[in-house]
């Protein structure tokens, strides 16, 4: 389906893959799976929401979350890293990514 990058210092923040009900209210007690290294590429096998978080603490709930959208059609077989200009600020990064890589 695709390739989304998040691009973030490692030292202050993580992704966290969560489901809709976990996204909302930013739970991070049981994640779906969670990326540390501070360039993280991740595949979507399957069509549909997908959502993610920084799991650090206070900072889900001050923004730094992201829905990918479903995908309209067949995503591009290579998706190139962006750097952000956002700084550490790594969850901006992947909506610009995502955006990039499925409606390129």
């Amino acid at each position: 389906m695709g390739v989304s990058v998040f691009e973030y210092n490692a030292q202050f923040h993580n992704v966290m893959r969560v489901t809709h009900a976990m996204y909302k209210a930013c739970n991070t007690s049981a994640p779906l799976a969670t990326y540390t290294t501070g360039n993280d590429s991740i595949t979507i096998k399957t069509r549909g929401h997908h959502f993610f978080f920084c799991g650090v603490p206070g900072h889900c709930q001050a923004g730094q979350k992201s829905r990918l959208p479903k995908y309209p059609g067949p995503a591009p077989s290579n998706a190139v890293p962006l750097k952000s200009p956002f700084g550490s600020i790594g969850l901006a990064m992947a909506v610009l990514a995502t955006f990039l890589i499925n409606f390129a």
